[in-house]
């Protein structure tokens, strides 16, 4: 009798694991970190005149998406490289997005990160490629974001081919070499 009990409990343990392991087979997008080869996963955050804009909607065109807050020092050290990749490659059709989560100005958000003037921030450096905003910062956990800045550079399929963690010098020439490849594609 105990013998058949713990077959019993035996095929209950095993139809859970399966069950379980379908689960994280179903969801496995949500548990495996965004890197090169991965799509991005759409997330809607506002326009600075607080409309919503979902990232999907640059599906189709090559993408840089930059994560980044006023307070960061080195997102700051590298907006005017972004500015200037823009008013080189933007006529081409190369598509810059910067995603503030900067908190609103004057308040400190749950992270316990203050809040910035995005604009007065962009007039100040002469940004004219898109920037929205993301109060909540809730695109760092959506996307496992280690820190800022980081980039993700996003081909017309809406892929990731490459994650960049920190700053870069995004107008030099081997990173422009880059850029050109993905209008290309």
């Amino acid at each position: 009798m105990a013998g058949k009990r713990n077959w019993g409990i035996r095929g209950v343990v095993f139809g859970l694991a399966v069950v379980l392991a379908l689960l994280i087979w179903v969801n496995r997008d949500q548990f495996v970190p965004l890197a090169s080869g991965s799509r991005l996963p759409d997330y809607t955050v506002q326009t600075l005149g607080g409309q919503p804009r979902t990232l999907a909607s640059y599906r189709g065109e090559p993408l840089v998406l930059n994560v980044w807050a006023t307070w960061c020092p080195p997102c700051v050290r590298e907006m005017p490289a972004l500015q200037r990749v823009h008013e080189q490659l933007g006529g081409a059709g190369l598509k810059i997005v910067a995603v503030s989560v900067d908190a609103a100005p004057g308040v400190i958000n749950t992270w316990g990160r203050p809040g910035g003037d995005i604009r007065k921030f962009m007039n100040e450096l002469g940004i004219t490629f898109e920037v929205l905003w993301d109060p909540s910062g809730e695109i760092e956990t959506a996307y496992g974001l280690l820190g800022l800045p980081t980039t993700f550079l996003i081909d017309r399929k809406g892929r990731i081919r490459e994650r960049v963690t920190g700053w870069r010098e995004w107008d030099d020439p081997a990173t422009v070499a880059l850029l050109r490849k993905l209008l290309e594609e």
